[in-house]
């Protein structure tokens, strides 16, 4: 069967999508090749490429492996006005960067939050 062209107004989604997976990857420090590993996607980094620029669509369920992978909600992959909503509580380097101007700070605090998410998981499980 013959791929067909996405329709044009999915191309900003397509390319939204995209570019929030290139800055989870970049956040985490990973190269394409070790972003794929992490998610255990068996895809070249020629696709992984390709998806971070937009030029093509991702599956559902690949994009939910590199959310879980990432440590993002599957939901700031593909809201655009996720930046914008009330936050209750920050999750990600990316959401402790929403609070704070200087990146440095908003690395500490993260780090400090994933080290206390890593104790409390091990005193509760």
């Amino acid at each position: 069967m013959p791929k067909t062209k996405k329709a044009e107004w999915a191309r900003p989604l397509i390319e939204f999508t995209g570019a929030r997976i290139r800055r989870a990857r970049e956040s985490l420090e990973m190269t394409q090749t070790e972003f794929l590993a992490r998610a255990g996607l068996g895809h070249h980094v020629n696709w992984l490429s390709d998806v971070e620029h937009g030029k093509h669509s991702i599956d559902p369920h690949e994009l939910k492996r590199i959310a879980d992978s990432a440590g993002f909600p599957v939901d700031w992959f593909l809201d655009t006005e996720y930046d914008r909503r009330p936050m209750t509580a920050p999750m990600t380097r990316i959401e402790w960067e929403r609070l704070y101007a200087d990146p440095e700070r908003a690395e500490i605090h993260w780090q400090i939050d994933q080290l206390l998410r890593r104790v409390l998981d091990r005193a509760t499980g």
